[in-house]
């Protein structure tokens, strides 16, 4: 007799005729209920029309008990609830029947009562653990192969593909109802396929074309430094693994040394060249005489300056005397201050000297004389950089203020103006001998030639103010030398990895001396606007080449394996162009063209655009015949790359690829 689903009130109403009960053969609880009311027909009771709502299942169905435990709420249920979802879309909708298959083998059920029991499992998780169950079949998604679907259309067909599968695999009933749960299995993953790819199209494209106008500034900095990269400093992460195991094989690391090396010796070259187009190189001990013979000069140039523009003002006042008035008021104000010190104070002896000394009126060179007293008696005494100094300080400004205020009380406005004017540079230059000239060169024979270099070095790592305006101290001959000898110093190696002239150079240390100068505004008052820019580009393709740089170096074996293991899992992937050109490269280029300029710049100019790729791949073929010695990898590579092309799921290049390394010569 037929029987049905009904749902929690119905079970629960007397008048359904509904209840759980227990099968006297097996002990299960089940769940029956008996449509009565029906007529006879041939001996058989008919079948009472299924109230709406209601579902008409088979007595399997009724009777199966669930294939797994479930009502536990435990994790490990909703852990398994996750992997029979993601076995599902795995499986394109089948793992019912096949689960119920291998249920037949071990148990003494029938296969449709497997099938009922495994079916009724999925019902249960996807009322229960919905979550855990969509979450798995949407991993599951993630488990199936793309091949080398790229393109929203290929995207699409193969959405269609496999939800047509699935809607088939997990349709019930007859032929009919599969199919048709396919055609609609396969509308959705069409349009889902499609969606995916247009989406990831969006996200990736503007990175490859950043990577593109990436690698392509790059090697126009290569190039107009003289410097030839390997495919490594300018390729893809597949180019780079595929160098780094070469340089660890034993017939590789001669070959990448060399380029390497090579790479080092250009960088050296492109150095020099800045450094003389800047200025003339000089040892430090030279450098640093004549940077302090320029110093000097400054000094003497800008005391004779100030004398001139005092005596002009000098001549301005003529016999004009002025009273010290707000001087002594200065100063008394000192004296009352320091005699409240315990024990005395040398600044206090000097003051009340000052104060003694400034009785009347005075000419306006009488007072000149006195400030330049004031600062000699300070020196001789050893009281610079302390309170005397900052207190007689206080007074010289207070007897300029004298001098002008007199002189426009005196009707001399045009000599207090020149006074003010020669008032302030001569502050000026007492500012810059002070706070830049000294901590640099030092007082005579404090510093010897090759500590002034230090020196402006330091300075360059931090007091940008200082540095600029030291420079502007400098005449544009000891400028230029100055810059000219610090960028030939940039990139000696130190004292560990120096040679025996001294002249050894790294491009790592280059980096590491040109990061240490962290101010750009630093670097352009240390080497001038062009040789800043110069070097900025000498320092991008030493940033670029760090990775490169060790693979001359390398060995150890765990190195190799790890290397070699990443290489292998990188053959999988790459669905654009570019990855697809770095796949092939890794596959079937050996160390000698991983150490090639000409194949790394073919590496860089790879077009992001598919349509352009065949003409680009094409220019292999002019490389081979420059490089008679990297003809057969580099045919292979095109012939690879020319198959691939042609068929879009990328079996042609896995299998030309493995084909050619098999073939191609030994000697690296």
């Amino acid at each position: 007799m037929p029987w049905v689903e009904v749902d929690d009130a119905q079970i629960e109403s007397p008048a359904s005729g509904a209840g759980f009960h227990t099968d006297p053969q097996t002990g299960r609880q089940v769940l029956r209920i008996n449509i009565t009311g029906g007529q006879k027909r041939n001996g058989d009771e008919a079948a009472a029309e299924v109230p709406a709502g209601w579902k008409e299942v088979s007595d399997e169905e009724i009777d199966a008990p669930l294939a797994v435990e479930r009502g536990t709420g435990s994790i490990l249920e909703k852990v398994d609830a996750l992997a029979r979802g993601a076995a599902d879309v795995v499986t394109f909708g089948l793992s019912d029947e096949i689960a119920a298959g291998l249920d037949t083998l071990f148990n003494d059920r029938s296969y449709e009562e497997n099938l009922a029991s495994q079916r009724a499992v999925d019902r249960f998780d996807e009322k229960e653990h919905g979550g855990a169950r969509l979450a798995g079949q949407f991993g599951g998604g993630f488990l199936l192969p793309i091949a080398r679907a790229a393109t929203p259309g290929q995207l699409a067909r193969t959405g269609a593909a496999y939800g047509g599968a699935y809607g088939f695999g997990s349709g019930e009933g007859g032929f009919a109802n599969r199919a048709s749960e396919g055609a609609v299995g396969a509308g959705v993953g069409a349009l889902t396929g499609y969606g995916l790819g247009k989406v990831a199209q969006k996200l990736t494209r503007p990175k490859v074309v950043k990577d593109r106008v990436e690698a392509n500034k790059l090697l126009k900095s290569f190039e107009q430094l003289g410097i030839e990269p390997i495919p490594a400093v300018v390729g893809s992460p597949n180019v780079q693994r595929a160098t780094s195991v070469a340089a660890q094989m034993p017939l590789g690391t001669s070959a990448i040394s060399k380029a390497t090396q090579r790479m080092e010796d250009q960088a050296l070259g492109a150095r020099d060249r800045i450094a003389e187009e800047v200025g003339d190189v000089l040892p430090e001990e030279v450098l640093g005489e004549n940077i302090r013979a320029g110093s000097e000069r400054w000094i003497k140039a800008t005391s004779a300056r100030g004398r001139e523009l005092y005596n002009k003002a000098t001549e301005l006042a003529g016999d004009i005397k002025v009273p010290p008035v707000e001087a002594k008021r200065v100063i008394a104000s000192h004296i009352d201050d320091l005699s409240q010190t315990p024990g005395g104070s040398p600044a206090l002896t000097l003051m009340q000297q000052l104060d003694s000394d400034l009785t009347g009126e005075f000419s306006v060179q009488g007072l000149r004389n006195l400030r330049t007293s004031m600062r000699d008696r300070l020196e001789k005494e050893g009281l610079r950089r302390g309170d005397a100094e900052r207190r007689v300080n206080e007074v010289i400004d207070a007897v300029s203020a004298d001098i002008v205020n007199g002189l426009r009380g005196s009707g001399r406005p045009e000599a207090a103006q020149a006074y003010s004017v020669a008032d302030r540079y001569w502050k000026a230059r007492l500012h810059a001998i002070d706070n830049v000239i000294q901590p640099i060169i030092g007082k005579p024979g404090q510093k010897s030639p090759e500590h002034i270099v230090r020196a402006i070095t330091t300075n360059a790592k931090g007091n940008v103010t200082r540095l600029g305006a030291f420079m502007r101290v400098l005449d544009e001959p000891e400028r230029q030398s100055l810059r000219a000898t610090l960028i030939s110093g940039l990139g000696r190696s130190s004292a560990g990895r120096q040679n025996a002239e001294g002249s050894a150079f790294s491009l790592a240390e280059f980096l590491t001396h040109w990061n240490q100068i962290k101010n750009p505004a630093a670097k352009r008052a240390l080497f001038g606007d062009e040789g800043a820019a110069a070097l900025s580009e000498l320092a991008k393709v030493a940033e670029a080449s760090k990775d490169a740089m060790k693979y001359a170096n390398t060995s150890n074996t765990g190195g190799v394996v790890a290397n070699v293991a990443t290489f292998g899992g990188a053959l999988l992937t790459g669905a654009n162009p570019v990855g697809l050109l770095g796949i092939a490269a890794t596959q079937i280029l050996g160390a000698k063209a991983l150490a090639s300029p000409r194949v790394a710049r073919w590496i860089a100019r790879a077009p992001k655009d598919p349509a352009l790729m065949r003409s680009h791949i094409e220019k292999l073929s002019r490389i081979a015949v420059r490089e008679p010695a990297l003809a057969p990898e580099l045919t292979a590579l095109q012939n690879a790359l020319t198959e691939a092309l042609a068929r879009p799921s990328g079996s042609g290049l896995r299998a030309a690829a493995s084909s050619d390394r098999e073939d191609k010569p030994k000697d690296r």
